[in-house]
């Protein structure tokens, strides 16, 4: 009969041992448990292929998405003590840029930031954590999507260049109750293309020849018109703009350059220099909408100089003139 009783006593442990079990995964704490039938879910995020203009300064948000997931949801679960929330636990390296919490997108120059924008987790580095998280009804017993708030993931200009390619593939964020996982963002699926064009030549020199002052037939006049170009290598995809600078000629509007002067005092007097585009004089220091590269490879952008009379008198000599041309890209 003893030894009955014991197998009887030991196969009751076993039963209770068994039903404890089960109640596990809807129970966190000694005080709290999930909502029944919740699941913790992941969001998969893909930004697509975004496009970074390489003019654009350092802190520009190159893309910003509004992650409300887990915002949006209703009750979650149930303590009747205070808890612990938090995000954080991303698989992304913190990035040296500003002071700021700026995480590393796999891309040269290329950050990623995390607002969180609940009440009481702040904006410092993950994890971010609220030991008095907001509840969702009178009780303050229950605590919902509202508890974590929205997110806003923001990709950001960290460097003077940006490379391209594509953002490393990872665990994102992840928001917790104590140490239980509520929700997972990951990001993945997202290219960056850092648009740009390099100049086949940093210095063009355009031969004038020699033109006689009979050439030219008073104020306003022009003489010996010489075509050139600049050549430039595109990624697909761009908008190029142009811009011309230098001194300007006295006497004269904005479209007229102002010739070199030697030391030796050999330099022409009564005319300058003009650019054209398009048939049409080009303005110091105007920005002219070149075009688009569309399909990227090589771009020509033709340009034409000629001289132009701007004095009455015309004195002979040589007649150079400089523009600093800079492009620009979008």
């Amino acid at each position: 009969m003893l030894s009955n009783y014991n197998r009887f006593k030991c196969l009751l442990v076993a039963v209770i041992l068994f039903s404890g079990l089960a109640i596990i995964p809807y129970s966190f704490a000694t005080n709290c448990q999930f909502d029944k039938g919740f699941k913790p879910e992941i969001t998969n995020l893909s930004f697509g292929t975004l496009y970074v203009p390489r003019d654009k300064p350092i802190g520009t948000t190159i893309y910003e998405y509004r992650a409300d997931e887990l915002d949006n949801k209703g009750n979650i679960f149930y303590c009747d003590k205070i808890i612990n929330t938090s995000w954080g636990y991303t698989a992304y390296k913190s990035a040296d840029y500003n002071k700021d919490a700026i995480y590393e997108s796999g891309i040269p120059g290329v950050g990623i930031r995390i607002n969180t924008w609940g009440p009481g987790y702040g904006l410092d580095w993950l994890p971010r954590i609220t030991h008095n998280p907001v509840s969702c009804d009178h009780s303050n017993r229950w605590y919902c999507g509202n508890t974590w708030g929205y997110l806003t993931i923001q990709l950001i200009k960290i460097a003077p260049t940006t490379g391209s390619g594509f953002v490393k593939s990872d665990q994102l964020i992840q928001a917790r109750v104590n140490d239980r996982i509520v929700h997972t963002y990951r990001l993945g699926n997202t290219r960056i293309i850092t648009k740009s064009c390099s100049l086949k030549d940093t210095n063009i020199t355009v031969p004038m020849g020699n033109i006689k002052k009979s050439d030219f037939s008073g104020v306003n006049s022009t003489a010996g018109g010489k075509d050139f170009e600049v050549i430039l290598d595109c990624d697909d995809n761009v908008q190029i703009q142009l811009m011309l600078d230098g001194k300007k000629a006295k006497n004269s509007l904005n479209h007229v350059w102002a010739l070199d002067q030697n030391y030796n005092r050999t330099t022409a007097s009564g005319i300058g220099m003009q650019i054209l585009y398009n048939n049409q004089p080009v303005i110091i220091h105007s920005q002219i909408n070149i075009g688009n590269s569309y399909s990227g490879g090589k771009y020509s952008i033709p340009l034409r100089a000629r001289y132009f009379q701007t004095d009455r008198n015309i004195t002979p000599g040589q007649a150079n003139a400089t523009a600093t041309m800079t492009l620009t890209y979008q």
